[in-house]
């Protein structure tokens, strides 16, 4: 399982520029689940992911890197 920790609560980020490359290549290929929050699904796929039909589309950006699953977490109900 990856959990991808790149941004804080705070909305900082965590890892560099490059960091958040070399994750987004070599760690979701080796994942069965991913299981960004919000703001690290749109570091993941590259656009902003704030409502459910941005989750659905960043769930299908990153099942692409290769991951067997994605869960993206939080959100509204």
């Amino acid at each position: 399982m990856v959990d991808p920790v790149v941004v804080a609560k705070s909305g900082d980020a965590l890892l560099s520029e490059s960091a958040r490359d070399t994750l987004k290549k070599t760690l979701p290929p080796m994942a069965y689940p991913v299981t960004p929050n919000l703001p690290e699904a749109s570091v993941l796929c590259g656009f902003p992911v704030e409502d459910l039909e941005s989750m659905k589309q960043s769930a299908k950006v990153i099942r692409g890197m290769g991951p067997r699953h994605v869960l993206i977490k939080g959100g509204a109900s």
